[in-house]
């Protein structure tokens, strides 16, 4: 099997083109265009030259993942570059989409860790003594939202209503599960007898992520607005 038509060889190039386009939001069209150029041709003579010399397929594979790894550092330095000869519009949008895009991650690992958590108090409290609805209702209630906010999240036309959602999730979650395990598990009794400040710990702790996930919202809708020179365009 030749290099070109190599599976294992067109998923490391297409990663690679993927990397470029990602380092390379953002900046101005000219430079985008030109760098993805750059690292096509590049990856064409790689491609060529290990068929030429006869090498296993799996290894051209392995060097372009290498070289994609290793130039990593080097290319986030060009970014940085392109992105200071670009106008203070660029370079504001293109910091504002980077932070955009942590605090996704922040916020769907927040989601995340709730739906998990928010899962595992449903099961215990399902599957334990029976419970008025009123004490295990706002667990499941919670879960179930956090678990449609993990959905929109991933949506970028939804993200901010999954944000929305996952902040009214997060922040009573903690404090509604180890309310309602107090019944059930000995280790949440534990903790609530010999913890005297733990309500006020556990509001602390969703009331902060809450509000991590009402800063992504903001963040993302500042990033959605035009930047002066889309205006002017």
């Amino acid at each position: 099997m030749s290099a070109r038509s190599s599976a294992a060889v067109r998923r490391s190039s297409s990663a690679a083109l993927r990397w470029c386009r990602f380092y390379t939001r953002g900046l101005d069209p000219h430079f985008a265009v030109e760098r993805a150029d750059e690292v096509a041709s590049d990856l064409f003579e790689h491609t060529r030259w290990a068929q030429e010399a006869g090498q296993d397929p799996a290894r051209t594979a392995r060097q372009i993942r290498s070289r994609t790894l290793r130039g990593a550092g080097s290319d986030l330095l060009w970014r940085r570059a392109r992105l200071h000869e670009g106008s203070a519009d660029v370079l504001f949008a293109a910091r504002v989409g980077s932070l955009s895009a942590a605090l996704w991650a922040i916020v769907f690992v927040l989601v995340l860790a709730s739906v998990v958590f928010g899962g595992w108090a449903s099961i215990r409290l399902a599957t334990g003594i029976s419970l008025p609805l009123a004490t295990v209702g706002p667990v499941y209630a919670a879960t179930a939202a956090a678990a449609l906010a993990l959905l929109l999240l991933l949506r970028r036309k939804t993200q901010s209503v999954g944000a929305v959602l996952g902040t009214a999730a997060v922040s009573i979650l903690p404090t509604v599960s180890i309310d309602a395990l107090w019944y059930i598990s000995a280790t949440a009794s534990v903790l609530v007898s010999s913890l005297p400040s733990l309500d006020l710990v556990l509001l602390l702790l969703g009331n902060t992520q809450g509000l991590v996930l009402l800063a992504a919202v903001l963040c993302w809708s500042i990033a959605r607005r035009p930047t002066g020179s889309d205006v002017t365009a």
